[in-house]
């Protein structure tokens, strides 16, 4: 599968947030494009149907958003992420460079400890939960792999990501309790989507590890209140209070977020 030919895009996990985001956008193109996912890939460890998939569908590029996210659920299930975080897109990556296919992982912002400073391409990882490991080691890069971690992605249309479901309380008069002391660099999935893409296809493609963001950092609780502005909510019923009020079975890093140094990959954030 050589990347001569017209290119033609899979993007694994083409059913989550980001998955479904990429597909949205792609459909707006002249782009070939497949979405893959467990209707069509019930087993993402079988990789003779994998790869029977990918020929047949001469797939020159794939995105792979496939991942187990979330702390507690990583903390409940080690042994599903770590197959699904570390060993698949490890896996992964073997057989997209036998095949000739140009491949990008994404990660996270999680594979970063807390930090007062926005974590740059050239920080270095420190991981202080199993969710946040489980990425790190399962982070690619190759002569046609390359690795994007991502911050909080949000969105304008409603979705099961937690300010989404934060906003649906509050414009239901509902009083909720919201993280002022938890932070990200938050991008908004369908402005970010069309970025990848190009970042995917380009002529000047180098592997490597690379940051997408907003370069802004904000809380959790600032999030909340600039989608709440955006959609005309009132935020009376919101409060603001430290993370540590909540009973979390893991402690997840406070200070996070992601600093860009490619142009591609830093996107507004403009709800």
């Amino acid at each position: 599968m050589s990347l001569q030919k017209k290119p033609i895009i899979g993007v694994l996990g083409s059913n989550g947030f980001l998955g479904s985001a990429l597909i949205r956008t792609l459909s707006k193109t002249n782009h070939i494009y497949i979405g893959l996912n467990r209707a069509i890939y019930p087993d993402i460890f079988d990789f003779n149907h994998f790869t029977d998939i990918l020929k047949l569908n001469n797939v020159t590029h794939l995105i792979n958003c496939i991942g187990f996210n979330g702390y507690e659920k990583c903390a409940s299930n080690p042994v599903s992420a770590f197959k699904i975080n570390t060993l698949y897109p490890n896996q992964l990556s073997f057989y997209c460079n036998l095949y000739g296919i140009r491949l990008i992982h994404i990660s996270s912002e999680a594979i970063f400890q807390s930090n007062s400073n926005i974590n740059s391409d050239r920080t270095a990882p420190l991981p202080t939960t199993l969710y946040g490991q489980t990425k790190l080691c399962g982070e690619v890069t190759g002569q046609l792999t390359s690795t994007i971690r991502l911050p909080m992605l949000t969105s304008r249309y409603p979705n099961n990501q937690i300010i989404s479901k934060l906003l649906c309380l509050v414009k239901d008069n509902k009083p909720i309790k919201v993280s002022n002391d938890v932070f990200t660099t938050p991008v908004i999935v369908d402005d970010l989507a069309g970025r990848i893409i190009d970042f995917t296809l380009s002529t000047q493609f180098q592997s490597g590890i690379y940051h997408a963001s907003s370069n802004v950092r904000l809380s959790f609780s600032e999030i909340v209140r600039i989608y709440a502005d955006f959609f005309d909510i009132d935020t009376s019923n919101v409060e603001d209070v430290s993370e540590d009020t909540f009973e979390n079975i893991v402690q997840k890093p406070k200070l996070l977020g992601l600093l860009s140094s490619n142009k591609l990959l830093t996107v507004d954030f403009n709800p």
